[in-house]
């Protein structure tokens, strides 16, 4: 039997199971309110995809509620969050949902010319909340400047990821059916 044409299963925790995770890894609860905001933002742009099936949505509310979920305990270790954060869903068996939350503070490989990827709308939506507030991208630079921007190199990345920003933006416009500001009218 020709076994190239089978697809791997992709394990991907409901809801649900992300909240008894917060409770595992005692999430606190702004953190908790962070995440689920975020996630709102990146379903938003999901359901307002040109191709809904470009994207795997379920993998991008899994890892917008998941995306924080080390940083809790990072807060008390000085770890980085998004790569504890990912080891912790790899070894729990969410391998899919950890490549994601891996990429939300940094972007792997960005192009504005490449299909749009999940790890870019959690990265994009993670970016457009400010604790639980849904803010400018200019905002939220701003405010990642004031709590990080501590030496040279975290005000190069923050500035960085203002120009992946400004490209992403675009990039996400040209996959949606509206603007963003109009996929994110009701939140």
């Amino acid at each position: 039997m020709d076994k190239s044409h089978i697809e791997t299963a992709i394990s991907i925790p409901s809801e649900e199971e992300c909240f008894e995770l917060f409770e595992r890894y005692g999430m606190l609860k702004n953190i908790v309110r962070h995440s689920m905001r975020v996630r709102d933002v990146a379903n938003a742009l999901c359901v307002s995809l040109i191709k809904p099936d470009s994207l795997n949505c379920s993998i991008i509310n899994a890892a917008s509620l998941l995306h924080d979920i080390a940083k809790s305990i990072t807060l008390k270790t000085g770890e980085h969050h998004d790569i504890l954060g990912a080891k912790m869903l790899i070894k729990i068996g969410y391998p899919e949902i950890a490549a994601v939350v891996s990429e939300h503070v940094t972007l792997k490989n960005f192009s504005i010319d490449t299909p749009l990827r999940e790890a870019e709308i959690v990265f994009y939506a993670d970016k457009r909340v400010l604790h639980d507030k849904l803010v400018t991208v200019d905002e939220r630079i701003s405010d990642l400047f004031t709590r990080y921007g501590k030496t040279a190199v975290s005000r190069q990345h923050i500035l960085s990821t203002q120009r992946i920003l400004k490209e992403l933006e675009t990039k996400i416009t040209r996959n949606l059916v509206c603007t963003i500001q109009e996929a994110l009218l009701t939140l």
